[in-house]
């Protein structure tokens, strides 16, 4: 079986923390969208980066990226003792896409043709 997931899309609240055993991880939520017969659909994936990259990488609210990880399901118990559960993406790579625009959905505006 394969368990892959690669999403492209706005990077949201970007937070290091830490375990209660001190590991570091980055969690953050990625926008991502398709448009389909004249809408837009949007989708939020929930993202973390484990490890001492997550300590390392500069990653800001608004800024474009692409994750490739697994899709991964965990638990933990909250303050109160109660079982808690997240689906995410466990990231493996996080590349930051620098100077990237959002295409427009209809194409190049009449003025940018190159002919």
């Amino acid at each position: 079986m394969i368990n892959k997931q690669i999403a492209v899309g706005i990077v949201e609240k970007p937070e290091l923390k830490y375990t209660k055993t001190n590991q570091p991880f980055l969690k953050f939520t990625l926008k991502t969208w398709t448009r389909y017969d004249g809408q837009e659909y949007n989708e939020w994936v929930k993202c973390v980066l484990w490890g001492d990259r997550a300590q390392t990488v500069d990653l800001k609210d608004g800024e474009y990226a692409a994750v490739e990880g697994m899709q991964k399901t965990r638990s933990w118990e909250d303050e109160n003792g109660k079982k808690q559960y997240m689906t995410e993406c466990n990231v493996k790579v996080l590349e930051t896409l620098s100077g990237v625009q959002e295409a427009k959905a209809d194409g190049p505006e009449e003025d940018n043709l190159p002919f």
